[in-house]
């Protein structure tokens, strides 16, 4: 993937994966798999990758070709986003806020609901 496009987000909008993949052809799940640990690493100093790798970690006991094309994304994601960093800086008087969404029964395969949350320090 050294070669590859960049693009400028992690997953497609709105994008619905199936567990069985509709007949598609698995692919290799030692290969996805260790893909997905790797860009699990990553996501300690990437934080903007983490819901994108947790949906396509659901799939790693029988991932197929449009999963395998789906963490492709993500790491043409990363290629395009390698100046992003996280910076803390020192500050005398930090103030801390959250917020918290969830998205209701979206997974379409056992109908269970994904929480995010977003801690901002200012």
């Amino acid at each position: 993937m050294g070669k590859c496009n960049p693009c400028s987000i992690p997953m497609e909008p709105r994008m619905k994966m199936s567990k069985h993949g509709n007949g598609e052809p698995a692919v290799d799940k030692t290969l996805y798999r260790s893909v997905i640990g790797s860009l699990r690493y990553l996501v300690n100093t990437r934080p903007d990758i983490a819901y994108s790798l947790g949906v396509m970690s659901r799939y790693m006991e029988a991932p197929t070709t449009s999963h395998l094309t789906a963490v492709k994304q993500i790491l043409r994601y990363v290629k395009g986003t390698l100046s992003f960093s996280c910076v803390y800086k020192k500050l005398s008087n930090v103030e801390l806020g959250g917020f918290s969404d969830s998205d209701m029964t979206r997974d379409i395969a056992d109908r269970k609901s994904t929480t995010g949350v977003c801690t901002i320090l200012e």
